[in-house]
């Protein structure tokens, strides 16, 4: 009978093997770096902070709404002569409340059209910082994928030349053996097979270092037999980025536009600022006790700021 350790670890074992069998190919080891580079998060995280700034500024120009209320047990005694002249308490004991209910919309605000300018400024150099760092990763990952492939074709085609070195080195002892060959054969065969032997060892350690720096990149092992060739027709027409890869990125053309800094942003909150503001007031109380007053204000407001300091 297995438990639940036994269950799971059976479970990994399977997904692993269904992994290694289906291979990876370039896009596939692009899109595992994508999720696990730190550079490019964070370059993520700083156009969602963009985009929250642009959320937060425009929500200056949105109605504010505000609702107060009072609730009050008034105990009132009155001392008043009555018909007859006698001194007599009048005792008033009544509840009183009141409502306000205030929409304010701004007509127009210069200070935030600046910072909405800002922070759209502000999220187009972080989007160009993302597609920046989106494409210093496809570099990576294409250098450390193909020069996996590449070792591996060099492997090939050094193994077959070790066959027939090896071979040559053969026939040449053969030969020399018979009475037939020089012993100049012999040590040129030789040499053939140690020059052999040496790049093998260089690209197997190229080899290791690809593997190794795309093991990084993916954070994951890289299975070395599973890689899926590149396809040279789809080789031209790929890019990180959904388009061509001809043409400088977004992040290499120079800024037409810059931010508005914060001395624009002050000078334009010293600007007249018109608003448009609507209350409805209702209240109860002993004027009227049975009774519910309701008073509507719709009305302009022109707010000057005045500095006394010197920006």
């Amino acid at each position: 009978m297995t438990g639940p350790s036994t269950s799971v670890a059976i479970a990994c074992a399977i997904l692993l093997g269904t992994a290694a069998a289906h291979g990876m190919d370039l896009q596939e080891a692009f899109q595992s770096a994508l999720l696990q580079d730190a550079t490019t998060r964070a370059a993520r995280a700083a156009l969602q902070v963009g985009e929250e700034r642009i959320n937060q500024a425009t929500a200056q120009l949105y109605p504010n709404v505000s609702i107060s209320a009072g609730y009050l047990r008034n105990n009132l005694d009155r001392n008043q002569p009555d018909f007859p002249g006698q001194e007599s308490t009048v005792n008033d004991r009544y509840p009183s409340k009141n409502t306000t209910l205030t929409v304010r919309q701004p007509l127009y605000r210069k200070a935030i059209a600046v910072l909405i300018q800002q922070a759209r400024a502000q999220r187009d150099d972080a989007q160009a910082g993302l597609q920046k760092e989106t494409q210093n990763l496809a570099v990576r990952v294409t250098d450390a994928y193909t020069q996996i492939l590449l070792a591996r074709d060099q492997l090939g085609f050094i193994e077959a030349q070790k066959i027939a070195t090896t071979t040559q080195l053969d026939a040449a002892r053969k030969q020399f053996t018979g009475g037939n060959g020089t012993r100049t054969d012999i040590d040129e065969a030789q040499a053939r097979l140690d020059m052999a032997l040496a790049q093998e060892l260089e690209a197997r350690q190229q080899q290791g270092f690809a593997e190794r720096q795309l093991a990084l990149l993916i954070n994951s092992p890289v299975d070395l037999v599973a890689l899926h060739p590149l396809e040279v027709v789809r080789l031209t027409t790929w890019s990180p980025l959904g388009g061509s890869m001809a043409g400088p990125s977004r992040g290499a053309q120079p800024r037409i536009a810059p931010a508005p800094g914060p001395p624009r942003i002050r000078a334009a909150g010293r600007e007249e600022s018109p608003s448009r503001a609507f209350a409805n007031a209702g209240r109860r109380g002993p004027v009227e006790p049975e009774r519910q007053r309701e008073r509507y204000l719709t009305g302009n407001a022109l707010s000057q700021p005045h500095h006394w300091c010197a920006a």
